[in-house]
C-alpha cells in the first residue's frame, strides 16, 4: 500500500503553537486533515483514549487539525481541549501514564463525594454525571458557541478548525487521515453497513430535527463506501498492537470493598486481552447530514480494546473511582500508549504496519 501521495502533506510544519491565539493563518490548507475520533463508553473509553492520544505523542499533535469524540470520548476530548494542564499531563512521556490516571480518578473522586455532601439530588441517571464539567471543565453554552470559541482559547491545539466545514457539521468532507479508537463492543458506524446510531460524528443539528410524526430523525453515518473490515469476530483476525493482563475474578475480589493493591495483584486471577487495529484506505460517500463528499480517499487507522465489559466498567461509583483508576484504567492506558505509539508512528509516516506488536 503506498502512501507517496499524503507524505509531504504530513511532514508540513505545524500551526504556530507558542502563541496560537495570535497565529492568524486560519485559512493554511497545506497540512493533510488529521482527525482523531473518540467512541464512546464512558471512563473505559476516555482513558483508552488518553492512551492513544499519548501514543499519538506531543510532536504529532501539532499534525491533528480535527477532534471528534461521543460520550466518554467527548469526555476526553473536552479535558485535551480546555484543559491545558490535562493536555501537558497525558502527553509528558516524564510522567507515568497510569500515575497521570491515578491522580485524575481521586479528583473525580473528591469532587462527586462532595457533591454528595451537598445534599445534591443524586442519582445514577442522568444526574450521576452532574459534576463532570467541574473536572473537565468545558465552556458552558450551546455547541454553536463551544466551537465558535476555540479559536480565541490559548491552547496547544486550536487550529483544528481552520478547515472549510466545522466540528459536526461537515467536517469529515475533506478528511484525509483517520484514527478511530474503537470498542469490541461497539462497531463504528462509519462504514457501508453500519448500524445507525450515534457515534463520533454525530452533527448536532440532527438532534434538534424532528419527523412530521414526531420523535426525532438521527440519519445514517455511514461517509465511506466500504464495507466495516473484518466484520463478525474481527478481533480475532486484526493485528494485535496491545496486550494486557485482565483480572478475570474481579467481581469476587471486591466483595469486601476494593482491596490494597498488593492484596489485589497477589489475589486476582488473570487472562491476557489482545487490542487490535485495522488500517487501510476507504473511499467517501456523499452524505449531506455529515458535509461528506464522494470520492475523497482516506487512510483510516482503527485502533480497537477488547476489554471485557463485564470487567472493565463503563461508569463507577465516586466511592470505587481512586481504587479502580490506579489498578484498572491506569494500567490498560499505559498498555495502550506503549502498544500503539510504533504503529501510530509507522502509520504517519507512511510505511507498512507490522503484523503484531511483541
Amino acid at each position: 500500500m503506498s502512501m507517496d501521495w499524503r507524505a509531504a502533506a504530513v511532514a508540513a510544519p505545524a500551526w504556530s503553537t507558542e502563541a496560537p491565539a495570535k497565529d492568524d493563518s486560519h485559512d493554511d490548507t497545506s497540512r493533510t486533515p488529521f482527525g482523531v475520533a473518540c467512541r464512546g463508553g464512558g471512563f473505559r473509553q476516555m482513558t483508552m483514549a488518553m492512551g492513544i492520544a499519548r501514543g499519538i505523542g506531543a510532536e504529532n499533535w501539532p499534525k491533528v487539525t480535527h477532534l471528534g469524540g461521543t460520550s466518554g470520548g467527548y469526555w476526553f476530548a473536552s479535558q485535551f481541549t480546555y484543559s491545558k494542564e490535562f493536555y501537558d499531563n497525558v502527553l509528558n512521556e516524564s510522567k507515568p501514564l497510569d500515575g497521570v490516571l491515578a491522580a485524575w480518578g481521586e479528583d473525580f473522586a473528591q469532587v462527586q463525594l462532595a457533591a454528595v455532601s451537598t445534599g445534591a439530588a443524586w442519582t445514577k441517571w442522568p444526574g450521576w454525571d452532574q459534576t463532570l464539567p467541574d473536572v473537565c471543565k468545558p465552556l458552558v453554552g450551546v455547541m454553536g458557541l463551544l466551537f465558535g470559541t476555540l479559536g480565541k482559547l490559548s491552547l496547544p491545539i486550536v487550529r483544528w478548525m481552520a478547515y472549510k466545514g466545522f466540528a459536526g457539521t461537515g467536517w469529515n468532507g475533506i478528511m484525509k487521515l483517520l484514527l478511530v479508537t474503537n470498542s469490541n463492543y461497539s462497531t463504528t458506524p462509519l462504514f457501508a453497513g453500519g448500524p445507525e446510531k450515534y457515534g463520533p460524528f454525530i452533527p448536532a443539528n440532527t438532534i434538534a430535527v424532528r419527523n412530521e410524526g414526531g420523535g426525532y430523525y438521527v440519519p445514517g453515518q455511514q461517509i465511506f463506501a466500504e464495507a466495516y473490515p473484518g466484520g463478525e469476530g474481527r478481533e480475532a483476525r486484526w493485528p494485535v498492537y496491545a496486550t494486557a493482563p485482565f483480572p478475570t475474578n474481579l467481581e469476587r475480589v471486591l466483595d469486601k470493598g476494593p482491596p490494597p493493591r498488593a492484596e489485589f495483584v497477589a489475589s486476582a486471577e488473570y487472562e491476557d486481552v489482545n487490542s487490535t487495529y485495522w488500517r487501510g484506505l476507504v473511499t467517501s460517500v456523499e452524505n449531506e447530514w455529515y458535509g461528506t463528499q464522494a470520492g475523497s480517499v482516506v487512510d483510516v487507522l482503527i485502533l480497537q480494546s477488547n476489554y471485557p465489559s463485564d470487567i472493565v466498567k463503563t461508569v463507577v461509583e465516586a466511592d470505587n473511582a481512586n481504587w479502580f483508576f490506579t489498578n484498572v484504567y491506569g494500567p490498560l492506558a499505559a498498555s495502550q500508549a506503549a502498544g500503539a505509539a510504533p504503529i501510530i508512528k509507522a502509520w504517519l509516516a507512511g510505511e507498512e504496519l507490522p503484523a503484531t506488536f511483541p
